[in-house]
């Protein structure tokens, strides 16, 4: 990829954020626009790891799409059932397993992460 494309999808990912904080002020969506810029950063991770197949990036795009799926939830109408700390360790473990199944594999490495995160997960009692 040569650097007038990367400067065009930086540029397209900085205007989809400015585009978003706009919206989200003028229709009362401001909960739901961190978890949205968080996926446009974790969007611009998977691309750079599909262009330089670089481990790195791909682990950065996972966690921040774990992350940026977490603060959609809890910003949701129905967020009270995830307001339990567990989800977030289960999606950060659903982040180290992604990494196992798209760049690491046959390496086992992000499964022991994966477990002991997964391992924090308790059900929220009704």
């Amino acid at each position: 990829m040569d650097h007038r494309s990367r400067s065009l999808i930086l540029g397209l990912a900085l205007i989809a954020v400015g585009v978003l904080s706009m919206r989200a002020r003028f229709w009362d969506l401001e909960e739901m626009t961190g978890g949205a810029v968080l996926w446009i950063v974790a969007a611009a991770f998977f691309t750079a790891y599909a262009n330089r197949r670089q481990l790195g990036f791909l682990i950065a795009g996972s966690m921040v799409a774990a992350v940026g799926t977490f603060v959609l939830l809890q910003a949701r109408p129905f967020g009270r059932l995830f307001e339990s700390g567990g989800l977030f360790f289960i999606l950060i473990g659903a982040a180290f397993f992604l990494v196992y199944l798209v760049g690491t594999r046959p390496n086992p490495w992000p499964i022991f992460p994966a477990l002991a995160t997964m391992v924090f997960f308790r059900p929220r009692r009704w």
